[in-house]
């Protein structure tokens, strides 16, 4: 199945915005035009004129400076497409002039955002066709020089930004089903990864016994090493995954994420929460739960499978 990437531009405005989708899946994301800047150091807080990247350390998935706005987004067209082979979910990440992607395929890119033209592709992994989501289905992140991705099946990796040559690969997880499909975030020498798994979809099958424990980690940026793991859930329950992403209050040291249900068995305390951790131990500072035993599957479907999500409310399956 293929995709695409499509440009959108407001020529006569000066508007560019990036959009991402994939044919029968509800799969889009916006990027919008930023000057050079570090996404893992800037503060927009403290400095709220900065340009900085989309993705910051504050989650914030957009920047104050963009020109696009309600009353000229109608304006925009067409720029540019490229077709790619694998399904998108990866928003894109731009910075000086290209796009920064992956696709479910285990292919990573460099777009140029003026032309369209696929500046280089790297092919990292193969993908898990026998599973619900695979590949690339998160989100990466940018250092000064370096993109960082990490699977569904649990590989990160370290690129060139300029080459796409990979500086270093690892398994961040020795459970099977485990690995990313959230947003990464590159900070101080750290990258931050937080794991899910496929267990919920997997749980249909006849006799799957869900094995995952939920946990979020820092790797080390210069080599992939794991610096840190917080494990969120004890057996005998399982679960807790976190599906998003992170923001860092650098004041605090503290970073920021949440959390989904349990899978089977009963609820535990840091399942459906908001959880502040230290930045540089993993340390647990504080814990919100939001809703208290979520237990949930495919496979049982007891409920009411609520995820915290950035700091949104869940809602009930029906």
């Amino acid at each position: 199945m293929n995709s695409s990437v499509r440009w959108m531009r407001g020529r006569a405005l000066g508007v560019t915005a990036a959009v991402l989708a994939a044919p029968l899946v509800l799969l889009a994301a916006i990027s919008l035009p930023v000057r050079a800047g570090n996404p893992g150091t800037v503060n927009p807080a403290a400095e709220p004129s900065s340009p900085v990247q989309a993705f910051d350390i504050n989650n914030r998935h957009s920047t104050v400076q963009s020109p696009v706005n309600s009353a000229n987004v109608a304006q925009m067209h067409l720029g540019w497409t490229v077709q790619m082979p694998g399904l998108i979910s990866h928003t894109p990440l731009v910075e000086n002039g290209r796009l920064y992607t992956a696709d479910w395929e285990g292919n990573a890119y460099a777009i140029d955002t003026s032309t369209g033209q696929v500046v280089w592709r790297k092919q990292l992994e193969g993908a898990r066709h026998d599973w619900a989501w695979y590949g690339f289905a998160g989100t990466g992140a940018l250092s000064t020089d370096t993109l960082f991705e990490a699977s569904v099946e649990g590989n990160a990796f370290a690129l060139d930004k300029a080459t796409g040559a990979i500086k270093w690969q690892t398994h961040f997880t020795d459970q099977p089903t485990a690995g990313n499909i959230g947003t990464l975030m590159y900070n101080d020498g750290l990258v931050y990864v937080g794991l899910s798994s496929v267990d919920e979809a997997l749980s249909e099958q006849p006799g799957f016994q869900s094995t995952f424990h939920g946990a979020v980690m820092a790797l080390d940026a210069t080599n992939g090493t794991v610096v840190w793991q917080r494990s969120l859930v004890d057996a005998p329950q399982n679960g807790v995954a976190t599906w998003s992403g992170f923001a860092l209050d650098p004041a605090m040291n503290a970073l920021f994420f949440s959390t989904g249900n349990n899978y089977t068995g009963n609820g535990s305390p840091y399942s459906d929460s908001v959880i502040a951790v230290n930045a540089k131990t993993g340390a647990i500072l504080w814990a919100t739960q939001v809703v208290k035993n979520d237990v949930w599957t495919l496979g049982q479907p007891v409920g009411p499978d609520c995820t915290s999500v950035a700091g949104r409310s869940c809602s009930r399956r029906t």
